[in-house]
């Protein structure tokens, strides 16, 4: 065992973001004859978190690596269970943003697509991972109501035939559509809707359910995850940016009473109360109170459902709404000005759809507290911080995660035609900024996703090691930024391997430990920093 002054020198040299080094063999096929499955214990205890996984790939039209990164996803993420967690009999519905991307302007080519739409070729190797699970082709059920058209040039019809998910047009409206085809979920405290009609079988029972958004601009800030869930509705209900009109006169049912006055006394309470950009007399659109209509209508559809995770898919990004944006012509010959394509290279994701879209908003190179839904979802307790400084951020990298500050991402300035912030300004979402002024996140009641930290560390046993899960996980935490380490050692003392040698930040983290090559039996671990160290027991079954 390494004594504390061989432990110190040895950490210290790695410097402040020499971590966990992988340790997941990517080849490895799951073997998993319990019939259940589970996201990640770290994840799954750590529901305030906010995780990031960097990716690497080269060009838009790799897609082979965009689709062994949606495997490395999935296998670090959803592990093989024992006896308990998600039945393997479960069905995954999958709400991608497919939203019409005019593919179809003869201006722009097929390929010019890709920033808008979740990347079908990440989804297809999470699907193909999961398959390893214990799941069959038939259990895969992509949901989006808009733009059926998208489907196939945007390359989803495809990959579903792939893979066996099941893909179709369900842009039909609500009132004639066949009944088996939608699932009403009831609205645990609406302000607009008290029941809405999602696309089954989202929201039935017996599903685990990804929502896996794009990290991209549009006319309400960001898309992320909570506006892509906003497809998961049925139409005639899904056209969250019409306002006050859409509720009065397209006969949705189940409305809250006087649901049209209440969000204009809401308007009205937020100009008094200052809330940034709203004195500009804007609403999306051109529509009365959309602002509120918008926000509130998306934290209904979010707060009655119930996500197995919030995915953002930024490996691409768009900066622009749909085919139009801030930037020279580059593909169309019309002087069309043109959103762009971004290669971003990261996955975002976590338990919180909005704590996601908080931190999403904020790479973005936006400052959240200028956006209303924050807010909006503050006022509902909805969230409880608005201040993305305050989300516990992680670093993901094949079942390790490593807190990392806000300030040390990159972030990818991604303008939005939000709202105008310049007197004269065109209302119809044609001119874009960068709504990252200051914001003074003091003046706003905000609660806590922490608490105080005691050092330690602990085997995340949910997803037991053994001949069918080849990983373990240990959770540490620190009080205090602090260097650590954790050393294996054999039955004998006789020392195995380090997960983790390094600068760590204040709070819990995680590091996993490959078992692949190592015989079943008894092991302990160390878990050393510069003022605690203790000593813990592992067992691998046969």
């Amino acid at each position: 065992m390494n004594n504390r002054r061989g432990f110190l020198k040895n950490s210290a040299a790695l410097g402040a973001l020499s971590m966990v080094k992988p340790v997941f063999s990517q080849q490895l096929q799951r073997n998993n004859p319990s019939g259940y499955f589970n996201v990640h214990p770290f994840i799954e205890e750590h529901p305030e978190a906010v995780f990031i996984m960097k990716t690497d790939v080269d060009r838009l039209s790799n897609h082979p690596a965009k689709k062994e990164i949606g495997v490395r996803f999935a296998r670090s993420v959803l592990v093989p269970s024992d006896n308990s967690g998600i039945p393997v009999t479960h069905m995954i519905p999958i709400k991608p943003n497919l939203t019409a991307s005019m593919w179809d302007n003869d201006g722009f080519t097929l390929e010019y697509g890709h920033g808008i739409v979740t990347d079908p070729y990440f989804v297809e190797g999470m699907i193909e991972s999961m398959k390893d699970l214990g799941l069959s082709s038939g259990q895969f059920y992509i949901r989006e109501v808009n733009g059926p058209e998208c489907f196939e040039p945007r390359m989803w019809t495809a990959m579903c035939q792939r893979t066996g998910a099941d893909l179709r047009d369900l842009n039909t409206d609500v009132r004639e559509m066949p009944k088996e085809n939608v699932h009403w979920t009831d609205v645990p405290n609406p302000e607009i809707h008290e029941k809405i009609p999602h696309l089954w079988p989202i929201n039935a029972p017996d599903t685990f359910y990804l929502n896996i958004g794009k990290f991209k601009c549009n006319m309400s800030g960001m898309t992320l995850s909570c506006k892509n869930h906003q497809g998961s509705i049925a139409n005639k209900y899904q056209r969250f940016c019409q306002g006050s009109m859409a509720l009065e006169k397209l006969n949705y049912e189940h409305l809250v009473p006087n649901v049209v006055k209440k969000m204009e006394d809401l308007y009205k309470r937020h100009l008094d109360q200052d809330f940034f950009l709203w004195d500009k007399g804007y609403d999306f659109y051109g529509f009365k109170n959309t602002s509120e209509i918008w926000c509130n209508r998306t934290l209904d559809n979010v707060s009655s459902t119930k996500m197995g995770l919030a995915i953002v898919e930024a490996i691409s990004s768009r900066e622009g709404c749909f085919h139009r944006g801030p930037n020279p012509p580059r593909h169309n010959t019309k002087g069309v000005t043109e959103a762009r394509d971004f290669m971003t290279n990261f996955i975002m994701f976590g338990k919180d759809a909005v704590l996601v879209d908080n931190v999403g908003t904020w790479l973005g190179g936006h400052e959240p507290g200028n956006f209303g839904f924050f807010h909006i979802a503050m006022e509902r307790n909805l969230s409880k911080v608005l201040d993305p400084r305050k989300v516990p951020v992680y670093l993901w990298e094949d079942g390790n995660a490593t807190r990392i500050p806000l300030e040390k991402l990159t972030q990818t300035p991604i303008r939005a035609n939000y709202i105008p912030k310049k007197e004269g300004d065109s209302n119809k979402g044609n001119v874009y900024y960068m709504y990252n002024e200051p914001f003074d996140y003091s003046a706003i009641a905000q609660g806590e996703l922490e608490g105080s930290y005691k050092p330690g560390s602990r085997v995340l046993d949910k997803v037991r090691p053994g001949k069918n899960n080849p990983t373990v996980a240990i959770e540490y935490t620190t009080p205090d930024s602090d260097y650590a380490r954790i050393d294996i050692f054999d039955v004998n003392g006789k020392y195995v391997d380090c997960i983790l040698k390094g600068f760590v930040y204040k709070g819990p983290g995680c590091a996993v430990w490959n078992i692949e090559n190592h015989p079943a039996g008894n092991y302990t671990y160390t878990f050393q920093t510069r003022n605690h160290e203790e000593k813990k027991d592992i067992v691998i079954r046969a």
